[in-house]
């Protein structure tokens, strides 16, 4: 049995472009499904990664629920429209504190979509995904190792954000 942990995390990035209203009004995150989405092109400018293709959606990382804030500017991800690995689960999420006093949510995926995760992080190795809850970006991560069954850990988000995603998914 194997947990990945995923830490909300940042990269760095060369250039420093922060989005308009304009630029956040046209993307269409807040359509999109609950779930897990390979990170496919990304950028700090928009420009550079339009047009998009048929089935793709272009959405913003603002790293609202990371616990440090990076100085790095927000990052345009390209995503399929639909969620490669949907976010329906088996159980409520469950959160815990650690010994450090910073909330983890740990989530089980539907037994139905296990075998999605697991096709999804095999083939997808050392590229990036993002996790979509309520239409936003909450945590990216890089696919480190094969997921074979479901449990997802979520780390590093600030408490209030911690709170209001196990809401969030609680209802989902």
């Amino acid at each position: 049995m194997s947990l990945l942990s995923f830490q909300f995390q940042a990269r760095g990035v060369a250039e420093r472009h922060v989005p308009s209203v304009s630029d956040i009004e046209n993307l269409p995150a807040a359509n999109l499904k609950d779930g897990l989405y390979l990170i496919l092109r990304e950028g700090t400018e928009r420009k550079a990664l339009v047009p998009l293709r048929d089935g793709e959606s272009l959405v913003l990382d603002d790293y609202k629920y990371l616990e440090v804030k990076p100085e790095e500017p927000p990052e345009y991800l390209v995503i399929r429209s639909a969620p490669d690995v949907p976010l329906i689960l088996e159980d409520n999420p469950r959160a815990e504190r650690d010994v450090n006093g910073r909330t983890k949510l740990y989530l089980t995926l539907s037994s139905k979509y296990v075998d999605k995760l697991e096709r999804l992080t095999r083939d997808n190795l050392g590229s990036r995904v993002a996790v979509l809850v309520g239409g936003e970006i909450v945590s990216t991560h890089k696919i480190k190792s094969v997921i074979k069954d479901g449990r997802l850990q979520l780390t590093r988000c600030t408490d209030n954000a911690c709170e209001y995603l196990l809401l969030r998914l609680k209802k989902s």
